[in-house]
């Protein structure tokens, strides 16, 4: 219907109309009814003419009879018990809009259910968020799924940028460094045997030169 109507100035009476979408009804079960549906539209009358086409309208009527689900709404059921965020790329707007429609036609309102089928199609982590939410408005938990998976989103953009920079810092040598608490005054004293550390010692002489009355670190 919507090829027509953009080509409405091609195909301007009903006729038209329901010629054109005849000819792709040419397989299976459709093929022997647009047979039996067309030889009545050309069945004479007591005027003289043909019974015709009839409107647009009721032909699309009998064919949503004839072809269409001999249960709406019990189709519509197992549509939402059935659907899954995988089926839909993962894209939880899409998800949400099939899972809305679904619940819709087959008139699922109460909060258990709608509740129930929803968590069960959705993706584990984030059915896990969702889960936790205290709401018993269907409409309430949808936008609620909205937030958790902006969110997540938000953190993992976040996550991006922090590793993309991790790999600019420069890396810690292994090798451990030490530093040494030693009086650099104290550097003579290693150099000398212990027999003239005592002997400078025990005489007050300078590690450094050698002579009486100062210590190195007063060196001249």
């Amino acid at each position: 219907t919507r090829y027509l109507t953009i080509n409405a100035h091609i195909y301007t009476t009903d006729e038209m109309k329901i010629i054109f979408a005849l000819s792709f009804m040419q397989e299976g079960l459709a093929e022997s009814w647009v047979d039996d549906y067309s030889a009545a539209a050309v069945q004479p009358t007591t005027g003289g003419g043909v019974t015709g086409y009839g409107t647009f309208t009721d032909f699309i009527s009998k064919v949503t009879k004839k072809f269409g689900p001999s249960n709406i709404t019990a189709t519509a059921y197992l549509d939402a018990t059935k659907l899954n965020q995988a089926d839909c790329k993962s894209l939880v707007v899409d998800y949400i809009s099939k899972f809305k429609r679904a619940t819709g036609r087959a008139s699922i309102t109460s909060h258990e259910p709608f509740r129930f089928f929803f968590l069960r199609g959705l993706n584990e982590g984030l059915c896990r968020k969702v889960a936790e939410v205290a709401t018993t408005s269907n409409t309430g938990f949808i936008e609620a799924t909205h937030v958790k998976q902006a969110t997540y989103e938000e953190l993992k953009t976040i996550r991006g940028f922090s590793g993309g920079n991790s790999g600019t810092k420069k890396k810690r040598s292994g090798k451990p460094r030490y530093h040494s608490d030693r009086d650099p005054d104290a550097m003579d004293v290693n150099r000398m045997s212990p027999e003239e550390n005592a002997h400078h010692r025990k005489r007050g002489l300078c590690f450094n030169c050698h002579e009486p009355g100062h210590v190195s670190r007063n060196c001249p």
